[in-house]
């Protein structure tokens, strides 16, 4: 996973719920609304399980890790 020098970034500006993972070639970017974190998680989990690999538990535990991180900034 690399952008920039780090797996995960963000729009710096005013929403710091989207979040960019880049993982070999492929680009995710995932944006919640404060306050539906949740629907996230449960999107991650579809994702993961349709994804075919490209995709896994890491993965989603990182985004989720960074978006939990960004919530108590």
């Amino acid at each position: 996973m690399n952008t920039a020098g780090s797996p995960m970034s963000g729009n710096r500006g005013g929403d710091d719920r989207r979040i960019q993972l880049v993982k070999n070639a492929q680009r995710w970017t995932f944006a919640v609304a404060q306050g539906e974190e949740e629907c996230l998680h449960q999107a991650l989990v579809e994702l993961v399980a349709a994804s075919g690999g490209a995709l896994d538990w890491f993965d989603a535990a990182v985004v989720c890790l960074e978006l939990e991180a960004r919530r108590v900034r």
